[in-house]
């Protein structure tokens, strides 16, 4: 089963981003700057992303697998894999809201919040170091929250990450939908330019639960942290670039976020 199902869920993961990749070309719902090089940067960053969250776990999955909290091993396949990403999801909500909450945590994911461009190549646009972040939350909440089954496991996080891709589509979708899983519009809330809040899980269950789902009708607002911020050196290096912002305007010097 597990064969068949790796390639499933390869085939249909692979599927679903095609189809946003073409909506995004063909029919974009909302206009952002241009940024030289960015579907590149994008397409890179995604293999990263899955080669990060494919093999680091290796590291640390056995260890936490021998301290998992409950085993869920012995439950049919459609349970282990329903509670098992409701079991990533939480995780994955205070993970996020930690990367939002510490500073040097968000020294690594704002490269995220950096892109000037909202779509499913800027979905996996983090920093290497964010990566690991990711891929050890994911262990937390599959491997040592609750214990599943190599192929629940496998389902809960391909789900996830459809859901994760989809939330960054350039689309338009129905208000709706977002009483269940976070829509693109919800989504770019978060990455918009200046707030960088609310909205921080894939399902609406948990922003729901702790006051931070918000579910406009249509978003349009700019994105990003700073003018020409999507690509800048300094967010490999980890440097707070409001920080940096703040420093330049108050010397004197030229803002990299003019008014």
């Amino acid at each position: 089963m597990t064969l068949a199902l790796d390639l499933f869920l390869a085939w249909g993961s692979l599927a679903v981003l095609a189809v946003l990749v073409l909506l995004d070309f063909v029919a974009p719902a909302r206009a952002f700057p241009a940024v030289r090089g960015w579907r590149l940067v994008g397409a890179l960053s995604t293999a990263l992303f899955f080669a990060v969250g494919t093999y680091a776990p290796f590291l640390w999955d056995e260890l936490l697998a021998s301290h998992r909290l409950v085993d869920l091993t012995s439950w049919p396949f459609v349970a282990q894999a329903f509670v098992g990403l409701l079991a990533y999801e939480l995780v994955g909500y205070v993970w996020h809201r930690l990367l939002h909450a510490v500073p040097w945590l968000w020294r690594f994911h704002q490269m995220h919040h950096a892109a000037e461009r909202f779509d499913v190549f800027g979905a996996n646009y983090f920093h290497p170091v964010d990566m690991l972040g990711w891929a050890f939350a994911t262990s937390l909440g599959l491997v040592w929250l609750v214990g599943l089954a190599p192929e629940a496991a496998l389902f809960a996080a391909n789900f996830a990450m459809i859901l994760a891709t989809f939330q960054h589509a350039n689309l338009r979708t129905p208000r709706w939908l977002g009483y269940v899983i976070a829509r693109p519009e919800m989504h770019a809330v978060h990455h918009r330019r200046g707030l960088h809040h609310g909205n921080f899980g894939d399902i609406a269950l948990f922003d729901q639960l702790f006051g931070t789902w918000h579910n406009p009708e249509h978003f349009d607002a700019p994105v990003g942290l700073v003018d020409g911020g999507s690509l800048d050196p300094d967010l490999l290096l980890g440097r707070d670039l409001l920080a940096r912002d703040e420093r330049t305007s108050a010397s004197g010097r030229p803002s990299l976020n003019p008014t």
